[in-house]
């Protein structure tokens, strides 16, 4: 991560630039949360030539512990398990990861077991990171086999927060990523605190 002063800004605001890796099995499943959470909206025809080949990117506003405003600037890796990528030609660089999003299928039992053995393999890569998990639906009207108990116990295991998300009406999206940006800044020192800015 890294920060400055938001020249652009008002007084008293700082921008940090972080590297969130969005993390699960499934390529498009993960590119579908991203479109909904970066263009606000979610159109399966679209997706195909979204965002191919490189991150996306989407900046908030934050509020932080000691009155600053932080436009932080979230770049967004789909990225699959380390697992998953062994033996590949250019695996994700994991270093520099500030944040990451665990998705999985809230429609399947067995994604929400892949995805703590995901999020236990990258967190050996990077250490202790901010960490918040997704199960994710397409449709309000699927049923989901991942019961709240389920995604609490995995959550717990990492003392993190959760949510259940949906694409097509965007339920949960946007705080879910919010809440990774907010985790990410909480520790942003004070400025001026050692250096008598």
């Amino acid at each position: 991560m890294t920060t400055s002063p938001d020249g652009g800004g008002a007084i008293g605001s700082r921008r940090a630039n972080v590297k969130i890796c969005v993390l699960g099995e499934s390529t498009q499943e993960k590119l579908e949360l991203i479109e909904r959470f970066v263009l606000r909206r979610f159109d399966d025809t679209y997706i195909a030539s979204l965002f191919s080949g490189g991150p996306a990117r989407r900046t908030l506003k934050l509020g932080s512990k000691n009155g600053e405003l932080v436009s932080v600037e979230m770049t967004l890796w789909n990225v699959q398990s380390p697992a998953s990528v062994q033996g590949l030609d250019e695996p994700f660089d994991f270093s520099g990861v500030d944040g990451i999003l665990g998705v999985c299928d809230a429609t399947r039992i067995d994604s929400l077991q892949g995805l703590a053995e995901s999020v236990r393999a990258t967190l050996a890569r990077t250490g202790a990171k901010p960490l918040v998990l997704v199960a994710n639906k397409r449709w309000p009207e699927q049923q989901a086999k991942v019961r709240e108990k389920d995604l609490a116990k995995v959550a717990a295991a990492y003392r993190c927060p959760y949510f259940f998300t949906t694409l097509t009406g965007g339920e949960n999206v946007e705080p879910a990523f919010r809440k990774l940006a907010e985790l990410v800044v909480r520790d942003l020192p004070v400025r001026g605190a050692s250096s008598g800015e």
